[in-house]
């Protein structure tokens, strides 16, 4: 549909009439009186049409100055499809140097994995049940670090995902598992669907950062987001005071609505999944009409400066009297 944007314009065209007016005086002005006519035939004759296309120029650019200044337009409609999850994923890992020690899932196994290995494992198995969601991933030492945001294409999260020991920069060690989940929860506290899920795996207790097990309930309650918990490792391999520090990541996790687990076998993975596939949850495509407006002022513009540069050029021929 071809329009005009800016209508109001078009008034300018009352400047039209009062240059024509201006020129008709302007001739008019010019009559002499001469007691004899002769000496005027022997003077050589001006060319009076290149005065009077000169003026014709100039209303020719003001006419296509005023369309151009409406902007016309000609506009479309596109209809485009975006996706939507309904539900979405962040993955919040433990990279602390406790993670790089040897320390089997169960202490039947002999592997001689380091705990790092199993929140791969871990990573992987969930990965690949949750293709179709929108993810994320968060690594966390002393400090939380927001890796990749929220997103439908799993393949760096797959690459970050083996290198999870040889990530990039200085990071210093510890174990702020209050201030990741935090990080976490306002990534995800911004974003509109239904359900929300923070899948921390970790193999320790928090013992440095800034904010506490209530300020990070409180947000998680109120963003209403769930939190999964993977914990790889011996539970009873540890002190006295972090198995607390766990049980808390534990009471977290149960009071948001989520669940604790220990990756101690592989059906463990797969109860977080039958877990998650509960969620109520699928992806929406929905449709954005745009209007598209293809502007065609520059088609009159040109033609305008055209005009007006002729008309100027010949002005000063015809002052110059080049044309006597």
């Amino acid at each position: 549909m071809f329009r005009f944007l800016i209508p109001t314009a078009f008034l300018f065209f009352i400047i039209v009439p009062i240059a024509l007016w201006a020129a008709y005086k302007r001739n008019k002005r010019k009559v002499f009186s001469f007691s004899n006519a002769d000496m005027l035939f022997a003077l050589k004759k001006p060319k009076a049409t290149v005065e009077k296309c000169s003026w014709f120029l100039k209303i020719a650019a003001l006419i296509l100055f005023v369309f151009a200044c409406a902007r016309p337009v000609q506009t479309r409609d596109v209809s485009l499809f975006t996706q939507q999850a309904s539900l979405d994923l962040l993955f919040t890992i433990d990279i602390s140097s406790s993670m790089n020690e040897t320390a089997t899932a169960n202490t039947s196994d002999k592997s001689g994995l380091a705990r790092i290995e199993y929140a791969k494992q871990a990573l992987y198995a969930l990965l690949d049940i949750t293709e179709r969601e929108r993810a994320g991933l968060v690594v966390f030492a002393q400090n939380p670090y927001t890796v990749l945001p929220l997103s439908f294409d799993h393949t760096p999260l797959r690459y970050y995902a083996s290198r999870l020991q040889d990530y990039p920069g200085t990071i210093e060690d510890g174990t702020a598992v209050w201030d990741s989940l935090m990080v976490s929860a306002e990534r995800l506290g911004t974003v509109d669907s239904p359900a929300k899920v923070i899948i921390l795996i970790t193999d320790g207790a928090n013992n440095c950062g800034f904010f506490t097990e209530d300020q990070v309930l409180e947000r998680l309650l109120r963003d209403d987001i769930r939190l999964y918990v993977v914990h790889v490792g011996n539970y009873f391999s540890f002190t006295l005071t972090t198995r607390g520090e766990i049980d808390k990541i534990r009471k977290v996790s149960e009071r948001s609505s989520g669940v604790f687990f220990t990756f101690s076998e592989e059906r463990n993975i797969q109860k977080i999944a039958k877990q998650i596939e509960s969620l109520e949850r699928s992806i929406e495509e929905k449709q954005e009409r745009l209007r598209y407006h293809q502007d065609y002022y520059l088609y009159l513009l040109v033609p305008a400066l055209v005009c007006l540069s002729v008309s100027l050029n010949l002005d000063w021929i015809y002052r110059k009297g080049y044309l006597l």
